[in-house]
């Protein structure tokens, strides 16, 4: 392939992104970020590294709809005991899924709109698993396994964004979320935590 074709393509590649992050009006979202329960729940659960991605869709020229999957691989230490097993699971690791659909708003901070503030809040699903020690009296046997639950959640957050000129990273953000499960109980307490994220959103 000749220079001249390889820089036609080039141009013809930046300019269908560019318009695309102007004119779409789906977006891809990715980042990576910490995860910091709170409350009670921080007794037995740690503060771990957290991926999230989603869909954002605009509704109008400021409104969005979100649908954002967030995955937890997180530390474990177990305080209150099962009445089946006379020891508590320490040092270990458990998982947190989170799905939640999100509504917000596009307040942007400069004129020539590069740059905005989008608070959103949302309801979502929450699914914990918590690892336990099961003992056979029987055999005097020890067996692992990961107890899971579910439960609904709500959600309040709000992002920081800077459009950019680069292709691949069309807009950069921060992300800042609190949510908080309502009728399960894990270990003595209500799940809950704190999500910071910095990301990337992609035109579709």
């Amino acid at each position: 392939m000749s220079l001249k074709l390889v820089l036609l393509f080039s141009l013809i590649l930046t300019v269908q992104l560019t318009f695309a992050q102007d004119s779409s009006k789906t977006f891809f979202n990715s980042s990576v970020g910490m995860f910091k329960p709170i409350g009670k729940f921080k007794n037995s659960y740690q503060s771990s590294l957290t991926f999230n991605s989603g869909i954002e869709r605009k509704l109008s020229k400021y409104k969005f709809v979100q649908l954002v999957l967030d995955y937890n691989a997180i530390k474990y230490n177990q305080k209150v005991g099962d009445n089946n097993s006379n020891y508590l699971f320490q040092k270990s690791k458990s998982s947190i899924f989170l799905a939640s659909l999100n509504l917000g708003s596009n307040i942007f901070l400069s004129k020539n709109k590069k740059i905005f503030y989008a608070p959103y809040a949302g309801l979502g699903y929450v699914n914990i698993g918590e690892p336990r020690l099961e003992l056979d009296h029987s055999t005097n046997v020890i067996t692992q396994n990961t107890t899971r639950m579910s439960d609904v959640f709500f959600k309040l957050g709000s992002r920081i964004a800077f459009i950019t000129k680069v292709k691949f990273f069309q807009c950069l953000f921060i992300d800042a979320s609190y949510w908080k499960a309502k009728k399960i109980t894990i270990q003595n307490s209500k799940p809950q935590g704190v999500n910071l994220y910095i990301g990337t959103r992609t035109a579709i």
